[in-house]
């Protein structure tokens, strides 16, 4: 049976921070904020 899931809401602008804290460590998930951080910037720079 999975775990519960930790909801943290982050500003996806400051992720060094966030995956600076000790309870951020799984690469998969710190892998997944960069790739959705770039995806979000990319879509944004198609608006312009």
């Amino acid at each position: 049976e999975p775990e519960e899931l930790d909801v943290v809401p982050w500003p996806i602008t400051d992720l060094c921070r966030l995956t600076d804290r000790d309870d951020c460590t799984e690469g998969r998930t710190i892998a997944a904020l960069y790739i959705a951080r770039d995806y979000l910037e990319g879509e944004r720079s198609h608006v312009r």
